[in-house]
């Protein structure tokens, strides 16, 4: 989760005033930020223990499916970096923050909250 956070801050930053020949450097965090995601998917949420046992089951299949879709936005993410879409990517950056909050909101602990 911290490599999800850094590389998400720093493209989030780096979004703002994008710079082209700084394309490889987006492209490797937005490679990191899906990695690290993917790891997540396969994770428990910490809010799973409070959760009673005949809702666990859908409880988890929807925090895969809340991956899934970050997954899908960050692929959409790295596509638009890579064609130089800067505008597009700002969206996509935007986007990615709102089911990151949506998911820490439903998936995360309060204690982990920032």
């Amino acid at each position: 989760m911290n490599q999800m956070r850094k590389s998400f801050r720093e493209l989030k930053k780096a979004m703002a005033a994008p710079v082209e020949a700084d394309k490889q450097k987006y492209l490797s965090w937005v490679s990191d930020l899906k990695s690290a995601t993917e790891a997540s998917k396969l994770l428990e949420p910490e809010k799973t223990a409070n959760v009673p046992a005949d809702q666990k089951t859908a409880f988890l299949e929807g925090y895969k499916n809340k991956m899934g879709e970050l997954v899908d936005e960050i692929d959409s993410l790295g596509k638009a970096i890579e064609a130089g879409k800067w505008d597009e990517a700002k969206a996509l950056v935007g986007q990615i923050n709102q089911l990151q909050r949506e998911g820490h909101q439903k998936y995360r602990t309060e204690s982990n909250e920032h």
